[in-house]
């Protein structure tokens, strides 16, 4: 599509030098060639990436869509993660960035995309610029401190940082775990990935990402951006639940929390804290409250002393492209970290 400014649409398949230099400068100055094909081309769906285009063939803008199977109601649905959304400054202003968002939203819908689904901070122009059916912050951030005594103390004197980190460390052995254990595994299996499938059911989850096992091994072993970690919480030979975790310079980040058992919750936050996380970092999860288990895990939370805000940096937009699937119903779903890491 070509418009009167003298640019055009173009999708790719391929990503040539000049494109990963825009992405690079613009997008992520960490990307490369087979950085952005594992983001954007691993599918096995065709990949849907648009490039704004100058006429001496210079990248202005680009738009892309990841393709992530999910559960909507019980049934499998092909839903897409609006991603690399960006637009140089020069075409600001003007229809360019309407007009490209719909052609990348016709691309979807005829290529049976029934859902599209993003994270911003631009809410606003996603409802009234692109008229998306929901657009608004309803994602927390959770933060909790794993020694809150010693870093109250920083404040103060080494002997105060002395004596509160000696009673943090001590708070953390007694934390009660009530036979529970945790235990590191290489991947999650087909059986795994089922047994997740059947909790998340069982909980009425209206709507979830990671359907499949295919998923996990793309976005856990093969992401060329993160290294992660699972955990599985058992109790003798009972799988109560597992993580995903990560860590990022002094904080220990919960990208994933799965758990049959809810009451359990704020216990196996306790193993988390004295197995998992040295005494002296911060702990990091993130999801919305509307669904069972992070409710509960924003109850364990707070007793535990951490700190639950609004996220001013993701807020949740869906379109829907078929009457089967309301919009709506996303922000009910099970959100978490896994929503949100790649290239962008």
């Amino acid at each position: 599509m070509e418009h009167s400014q003298e640019v055009f649409f173009e999708r790719i398949s391929v990503f040539s030098d000049e494109i990963i230099g825009f992405l690079r400068k613009n997008v992520n100055p960490n990307i490369d060639e087979s950085k952005a094909k594992w983001e954007y081309f691993e599918s096995e769906r065709p990949p849907i990436f648009f490039v704004v285009k100058n006429k001496k063939d210079q990248s202005l803008g680009a738009q892309a869509l990841i393709h992530i199977n999910a559960f909507y109601k019980g049934k499998k649905t092909f839903t897409g993660k609006s991603e690399c959304t960006f637009l140089d400054d020069s075409l600001r202003g003007s229809t360019i960035f309407k007009d490209l968002y719909h052609e990348f939203m016709s691309t979807a819908k005829n290529e049976n995309v029934e859902l599209i689904w993003g994270l911003t901070s631009a809410t606003k122009i996603w409802k009234n610029k692109l008229s998306f059916d929901f657009a608004d912050f309803v994602i927390e951030d959770f933060k909790l401190s794993n020694s809150p005594n010693y870093k109250a103390a920083l404040k103060k004197s080494k002997i105060h940082q002395y004596v509160a980190s000696i009673i943090d460390r001590y708070k953390l052995r007694v934390l009660p775990t009530l036979g529970l254990t945790i235990r590191e595994i290489s991947e999650l299996s087909h059986e795994d990935v089922e047994w997740r499938t059947h909790v998340l059911n069982e909980l009425k989850t209206v709507f979830f990402i990671g359907v499949e096992k295919d998923y996990f091994d793309w976005r856990l072993k093969r992401n060329p951006f993160v290294s992660y970690k699972i955990w599985k919480i058992e109790k003798g030979q009972d799988l109560l639940g597992y993580i995903i975790s990560s860590q990022r310079n002094n904080r220990f980040v919960i990208h994933e929390w799965i758990t049959s058992d809810i009451p359990s919750i704020g216990t196996q936050l306790n193993l988390i804290r004295k197995n998992l996380v040295s005494v002296h970092q911060e702990i990091y999860y993130f999801g919305n409250l509307n669904h069972p288990i992070n409710d509960e895990i924003s109850r364990a939370w707070i007793e535990q002393g951490g700190v639950i805000k609004t996220s001013n940096w993701a807020g949740l937009v869906v379109k829907s492209n078929t009457k089967e699937v309301d919009a709506m119903d996303v922000k009910e779903g099970l959100i978490n970290l896994l929503w949100t890491e790649g290239v962008n």
